[in-house]
């Protein structure tokens, strides 16, 4: 569900960028590449003709805001949420690597 937010978000606010150059309001479009909420405020004031993206928008970051932080924890590192992730010491493999390889090559 969290990556289909991620992509439904993304969309719209391409959706209004593109709305947004294709009204010549270059300036609108720019804002709204650089600072994102921009596109709010830009779909709010251009609501007729940007009510969907707007809506996809808004649902989005809804869900955003009420994501649990377990949810998200399982979409970042999916291994380690469901327990298979080995928790072994990287230092550890990393000196025998180096111990193995002084050893082959006295």
């Amino acid at each position: 569900m969290f990556f289909l937010m991620a992509v439904m978000s993304t969309i719209a606010w391409l959706w209004l960028i593109v709305s947004a150059f294709k009204e010549n309001k270059v300036v609108w479009g720019i804002v709204m590449i650089l600072f994102s909420p921009a596109c709010i405020i830009y779909g709010l004031i251009n609501w007729n003709k940007n009510l969907i993206p707007l809506i996809i928008l808004i649902i989005s970051i809804l869900y955003f805001i009420n994501l649990d932080p377990e949810e998200l924890e399982a979409f970042v590192d999916p291994q380690e949420s469901a327990g298979q992730f080995d928790q072994h010491n990287n230092t550890d493999d990393f000196e025998t690597f180096l111990s193995n390889e002084l050893e082959r090559t006295e």
